[in-house]
């Protein structure tokens, strides 16, 4: 099971790595043409974080439908639950669980990220933010970077310097282009609420490293907060696709809250995660190394 659930974050890796995926034009949603006029950078980051903002810490239930292809040529349809935890900038937890059973965790801290599996064989794979190219991550079995996940959900700000980023209209909706961690970060508005229908993480060379398309917008819960506060917007469905488009993952987000209390700081702990988990093989870029 983990190793189907490994399926799309490690398809992700592979076209990170070094596998095409389509062209950057490519989209999974129907192309709607901007209409309206064309705000420049600094008005549509301002707007986009106004909406994003409040969201420097989320809790969400998760479920995760996997959609994909083995090497056999097989079409697999699988479904996990989960929790996702996150504090901005670099602290999230993904938990993946199958009957009641934690099987896997996705994680980062300010400094390192882990994906640990807990099937029969129980390891931990780790490493730091700015040592870990994609070449890397795939060589080591890292299934995929989570602040590469965390972009491709659309819940962080933009930088607001007015020489960052590129906007134009197009046929496909309004294109917002700006530096990403693997190259560039390319984003696309159908309506001036700019809430992204679709972001893609682009390589260097130009092709799309993994796309995900965003729908199904809702209001996310602010618990303490009173009848005049805001409440920001989050896409509750992304369907993530890489690997040619032979592999698709389906993550829908329930009951996502902002939190005060939560999460607590113990999830973002990689020592409390292998002591509760009983992992003793810890993999640091593909070098074993003793755990703490």
């Amino acid at each position: 099971m983990i190793r189907c659930v490994a399926a799309i974050f490690g398809a992700i890796a592979l076209v990170l790595a070094g596998c095409k995926c389509g062209s950057p034009g490519s989209s999974g949603l129907s192309s709607r043409p901007w209409t309206g006029p064309v705000p420049t950078y600094g008005e549509l980051a301002k707007a986009y974080n106004a909406r994003v903002d409040p969201l420097n810490r989320l809790t969400a239930a998760v479920v995760l439908r996997l959609d994909y292809r083995d090497e056999d040529g097989v079409q697999h349809l699988e479904q996990v639950e989960g929790r996702c935890e996150f504090v901005r900038p670099r602290q999230f937890v993904l938990t993946l669980r199958k009957v009641s059973q934690d099987i896997a965790i996705l994680g980062s801290d300010p400094e390192r990220f882990w994906w640990i599996e807990l099937g029969d064989r129980k390891r931990a794979l780790v490493g730091e933010h700015e040592k870990t190219g994609a070449e890397r991550l795939a060589v080591a079995g890292v299934p995929v970077h989570p602040l590469d996940l965390i972009e491709l959900m659309g819940i962080t700000p933009l930088p607001l310097q007015p020489s960052v980023g590129q906007v134009a209209a197009s046929p496909e909706g309004l294109v917002v282009t700006l530096p990403g961690r693997i190259g560039s970060r390319r984003m696309i508005f159908h309506s001036s609420d700019y809430r992204p229908s679709r972001i893609e993480l682009i390589r260097e060379d130009g092709a799309v490293a993994a796309a995900a398309d965003l729908s199904k917008y809702a209001k996310v819960a602010m618990r303490g907060a009173g009848p005049e506060a805001i409440h920001p917007w989050i896409a509750t469905d992304a369907v993530i696709v890489a690997s040619g488009g032979t592999t698709h993952g389906h993550l829908e987000l329930a009951t996502p809250e902002i939190d005060p209390s939560r999460p607590r700081p113990g999830v973002f702990d990689l020592a409390k995660w292998l002591k509760a988990k009983g992992v003793e093989e810890v993999l640091q870029l593909g070098e074993p190394v003793r755990p703490q």
